[in-house]
């Protein structure tokens, strides 16, 4: 296993200090000196771009149904439109982004869903990404009677549009290092609800989020106190700021990547 190669690099970063202490707690067998081989540097992030991008919304309508464009390409000969239904106000709508994969584990998520809209019909879920398990979710949406509700949008190349017309962000994944998405959701002000994994905590523990228990009950208790109206986001991200830091971050440790760099390498476990 790649493990066992841990103890031949000079440092081994992770995307944030908790995800750093977890990473020790797992691989300190492998590795001589942990303590001072193990460090962390946080994920910068482009909101500049986040909030351009959430504005280049193209919407059409066709046959009184509302779309939001995933993809216009057009020639003098040809046309490929493709979209899904746009979010709508009076509904309550739910946006996962993820790879359709294990780790981000969408099957509890929709199992919690269908619980949810037993009693509360005006919600909407997006699932936004590819991957291996697509086929086995659209099965598991399909048995749940579930299609009308659950919409898979694909990879989609401005997510940042959809994100902000959803009212709500869940991530149910079971492992995490720094979720990207979750910083790009602050920056657009979205309520965010995440299972208690460390990745995740680090980016939403201190009232930036409500932390639920990693359990379809927990995402069921979560998604219902937002539906019921808990304010779940009790800090404002100052975005700013967090660039800042993580830029600060970034120089400081980049002294010893650049010694490090004749003489070894620079791992980055995720």
């Amino acid at each position: 296993m790649f493990f066992s190669l841990y103890n031949y690099f000079d440092k081994i970063i992770s995307v944030s200090e908790l995800t750093k202490n977890q990473n020790i707690k797992s691989f300190k067998n492998f590795i001589d000196d942990y303590e001072t081989k193990m460090d962390f540097v946080i994920n910068n992030i482009n909101y500049k771009q986040a909030l351009r991008l959430k504005d280049k919304k193209e919407i059409m309508d066709y046959h009184g149904q509302t779309y939001l464009l995933s993809t216009n390409a057009y020639t003098t000969s040809n046309v490929e439109i493709k979209g899904f239904e746009l979010p709508r106000k009076e509904n309550i709508n739910f946006i996962n982004i993820g790879r359709l994969e294990p780790e981000k584990d969408q099957e509890k998520l929709i199992y919690a869903f269908s619980e949810i809209i037993k009693v509360n019909k005006n919600i909407k879920l997006y699932l936004v990404g590819e991957g291996v398990l697509r086929s086995q979710l659209e099965a598991l949406i399909k048995k749940l009677n579930l299609e009308d509700k659950v919409i898979f949008t694909g990879q989609i190349g401005n997510p940042y549009a959809l994100l902000d017309l959803c009212d709500c962000f869940v991530l149910s994944s079971n492992h995490e290092g720094q979720p990207m998405v979750l910083l790009e959701a602050l920056i657009l002000g979205k309520p965010i609800i995440v299972t208690n994994i460390p990745g995740s905590r680090s980016v939403i523990e201190g009232g930036y989020g409500l932390i639920v228990d990693n359990s379809i009950k927990g995402l069921i208790s979560g998604m219902t106190d937002f539906i019921n109206g808990r304010k779940i986001n009790e800090k404002e991200f100052d975005y700013i700021a967090y660039s800042k830091k993580a830029m600060i971050c970034s120089i400081k440790k980049s002294a010893y990547k650049v010694k490090l760099q004749s003489v070894g390498s620079f791992f980055h476990p995720h």
